[in-house]
């Protein structure tokens, strides 16, 4: 593989607000004049440089060890580029009369002599949608695909790829006739976009295609290969192909899947310049900031040595004495309630990694309970040309946010104290983000009042989440001259299942005195520990909480009452050091003891509050945040030491008093969160992502249904070691065996597969301002072999338009 400098550029894909424009069927309409530029030299056209991107072989270009898996052809000739609509089963056809001519030339032109390559040029300005691509015909007959979007400047291009071609490619396996493709397509009548929301789903494949673009598949291609062989074995790549399809997933759900994603009539800055006046504008793109945690579990597998070295790890979040909020844990939401509504989710959290190594052949095991500070951020430093690629995205009707993870490449220290360096590259990821509390500012276009700030009442400002993701860990030198780091090989890949909780920043005065009386709480988190002089500790246990703080005065008083029920309880599943596994044990009650909680206090002695807490005291205290009224907390934990480390996540919500409101109508939620299962062979890992769960009224109780799917990493630890590729399970039903409701409390058994599955955790309050008792339940996952933690997210029905 070719060294790479581990640093991206700053991508922003953005689109101007345009009229739509009718097309006709399949083959109607004479189609534009292609390759017929204006000789008017100070014509104003369009234009959208081109980047082409493939094989040597599909080059037509000599090769050898040393070339490039993947070039970039600055010498492609440019009648070889063009635009086509491609109907439902990718049959192409040109474009429709009313598209404007244009052509391919030479990107070299007044202002950019040497400028490489192709662009194309428009007469007239195009409205992109979602069946127009370009196309690009290699040297040797290949022909790939990239959504056709406008580019917000000449020096951005729509790159054309196997990245690309996939996610046109994956989006039309999904469509079964024209009847379908045209709900995605623009209307007819005096609103071209109406209920389809065209230019949202337009615009968010465009996002899907530059994301897939940017997944490191390079190691796998070699230059002699032609694009049916390379897509073929793309194809294969779950890692990749999980995370296009989540996105794609999301275009076709239904008609009009985007919360406000239906372009608003009353939108025109010609017609109404008023619109344009700064407070509406202000107002109509809010910026806020969330607390966030994060915490997670997954596998190693070290390329250096053989699979009998590969890792279990664990990761939370970090925050360092005498940190700056620069370095704070958070992620950052931009609204834009324009013509329609899209969004940008940007998450920047520091955090650190625990690992453990089983020697298959001796049956003891090493921990490194901490590697240096690593960071999930959309940004490799403050310097804004050194960030990654950021994309939009939009809330769905159901509550979340598809969140592109384009993550920068992060370089550390190898080890703690170590002077060599690893490289972290983490794949693109798709990942949804549910936004709990639905209250938004006044977005009527009108209004030039003052707006009172939104009231969110008891329902959590939380998003929440839970992913799989893949990043590779190369070794890296660092240039003495230029100080730029190059990669070598890859030394580790890592597979992670993680869980997100984001907090909306209070305002700079709260107080802590307002996290006050009794909460439910769930902790649900893993310790590794090889300490050999303590014959009672196990390698492995993995721990499920379901406990009860009684906060007073900063003083939390956890227990778990035996009484009026065993609620509360604790389940263990743990492996020795004789490599012997033990199944889940559901502990006796009765645990006790008390913590400090704090708000956070910065390196310089003075309060950063903005909701930013701490549990306990010393280095290893947990990080966390509260909400405004602080009915709702979260935090994680860490404790390393030695040849030990531990990490959790707690989720506190104020117990409530009243009940959930169920009736014949079932309520819908969408499942996000992970369980590690264990038995005397193997650690699995796996992600239960839309999944779904149905809750209805049966006589005096309730009845459940558990739509479930799954997708799962195995680690062998017998003599080999090995760790498996991702697997994918489709969805199965199953019908509650048992289903109990009280209050906040929830538990629901299910027999799978002969197995009991047992979800028991809480609900958070609700106020019922928007008509729902419920909108968040937090679930221990529980069965004899795994244990878990789920987010059982309620489908909120979103309006897909602005209704004022």
């Amino acid at each position: 593989m070719s060294s790479k400098t581990v640093r991206y550029a700053l991508l922003l894909s953005s689109f101007l607000t345009l009229n739509a424009c009718g097309i006709a069927g399949p083959g109607g309409g004479g189609g534009p004049t292609f390759n017929k530029p204006s000789t008017d030299p100070a014509r104003d056209v369009v234009t959208a440089a081109i980047t082409v991107e493939g094989t040597a072989r599909m080059h037509q270009r000599g090769f050898s060890s040393n070339t490039a898996p993947i070039l970039v052809d600055d010498n492609i000739p440019c009648g070889n580029i063009s635009v086509v609509r491609l109907d439902f089963d990718m049959t192409e056809f040109n474009v429709s009369s009313s598209f404007p001519d244009y052509a391919s030339v030479k990107r070299a032109g007044f202002g950019k002599p040497d400028a490489p390559g192709c662009k194309l040029e428009f007469e007239t300005n195009f409205e992109p949608q979602i069946d127009h691509v370009v196309r690009v015909e290699y040297q040797n007959g290949d022909i790939l695909y990239a959504p056709l979007r406008r580019v917000e400047s000449e020096d951005q291009s729509i790159t054309v790829s196997f990245g690309t071609h996939l996610a046109v490619e994956r989006f039309f396996d999904k469509i079964n006739s024209r009847d379908e493709l045209n709900k995605h397509r623009p209307c007819s009548g005096v609103n071209p976009d109406c209920e389809t929301q065209h230019r949202a789903k337009s615009r968010l494949l465009s996002f899907i295609s530059d994301t897939a673009r940017i997944y490191e598949y390079d190691d796998l291609i070699q230059p002699a290969q032609e694009a049916d062989e390379v897509l073929a074995l793309l194809r294969g790549e779950s890692d990749l192909m999980i995370h296009i399809d989540t996105a794609v997933g999301e275009i076709i759900r239904e008609d009009s899947p985007i919360a406000k994603g239906t372009v608003r009539e009353s939108y025109d800055t010609v017609l109404d310049p008023d619109i344009l006046n700064g407070d509406i504008q202000n107002r109509l793109r809010p910026s806020l900031i969330f607390n966030s945690v994060i915490f997670g579990m997954g596998f190693i597998e070290d390329i250096d040595n053989d699979s009998r070295y590969n890792k279990l790890l664990t990761l939370s979040t970090n925050l360092e004495s005498g940190d700056d909020s620069q370095a704070f844990p958070q992620l950052i939401n931009n609204s834009f309630y324009l013509d329609y509504r899209y969004d940008e989710v940007l998450p920047n959290i520091p955090m650190r990694m625990s690992t453990l190594r089983f020697k298959t052949t001796n049956v003891t095991a090493t921990t490194e309970p901490s590697r240096p500070e690593n960071r999930y951020s959309f940004l490799t430093s403050s310097d804004q040309n050194e960030s990654t690629l950021v994309n939009g995205t939009h809330l769905s009707t159901q509550g979340f946010f598809l969140n592109d993870r384009a993550i920068a490449q992060i370089v550390t220290e190898r080890n703690t104290g170590g002077s060599l360096l690893y490289g972290y590259d983490y794949n693109p990821v798709y990942y949804k983000l549910y936004r709990v509390n639905e209250q938004e500012p006044n977005t009527i276009l009108t209004e030039l009042d003052f707006e009172p700030p939104v009231d969110y009442g008891d329902s959590p400002t939380w998003l929440t989440g839970a992913g799989y993701g893949f990043a590779s860990i190369y070794d890296v030198t660092q240039d003495s001259a230029t100080q730029e780091f190059e990669r070598g090989d890859i030394a580790e890949k890592l597979r992670y299942f993680s869980w997100e909780l984001h907090g909306l920043r209070t305002p700079e005065t709260v107080s802590e005195d307002v996290i006050t009386g009794d909460y439910d709480v769930i902790e649900f988190g893993i310790a590794m520990d090889t300490n050999t002089l303590d014959t009672a500790r196990k390698p492995v246990q993995v721990t499920a909480q379901l406990k009860e703080w009684s906060l007073s005065g900063r003083s939390v008083s956890e227990s778990q009452p035996n009484s009026p029920s065993d609620f509360y309880r604790t389940w263990e599943l743990a492996r020795d050091k004789d490599m012997v596994f033990s199944a889940a044990q559901q502990q006796t009650g009765g645990l006790s003891g008390s913590r400090s909680l704090d708000l956070y206090e910065g390196g310089s002695g003075t309060l950063d509050t903005f909701g930013l807490l701490t549990l306990g005291t010393g280095s290893d205290r947990a990080i966390g945040h509260m909400t405004e009224n602080g009915q709702h907390l979260a935090f994680t934990t860490r404790d390393t030491s030695n040849n030990s480390a531990s990490r959790s996540l707690i989720i506190a919500t104020k117990a409530r008093n009243d009940d959930i409101t169920l009736s014949s109508t079932p309520l819908d939620f969408t499942l996000s969160g992970n369980y590690f299962y264990m038995d005397a062979d193997k650690h699995r890992l796996a992600n239960v992502n839309e999944s779904r769960l149905s809750l209805e009224e049966d006589g005096s109780g309730c009845r459940a249904t558990l739509g479930l799917q799954s997708v799962s990493v195995e680690h062998d630890l017998s003599s080999s070691g090995t760790l498996s590729m991702p697997v994918i399970s489709s969805t199965t039903n199953y019908n509650s065996a048992s289903c109990s409701l009280d209050k906040g409390q929830v538990e629901i058994v299910f027999n799978i597969g002969g197995d009991a599955l047992t979800l028991r955790g809480f609900a958070a309050r609700e106020d019922g301002a928007t008509g729902k008792t419920v909108k968040l339940i937090n679930l221990l996952w529980l069965q004899d072999n795994a244990l878990g933690l789920v987010f059982a997210q309620l489908d909120q029905d979103l309006s897909p338009t602005f209704d004022n």
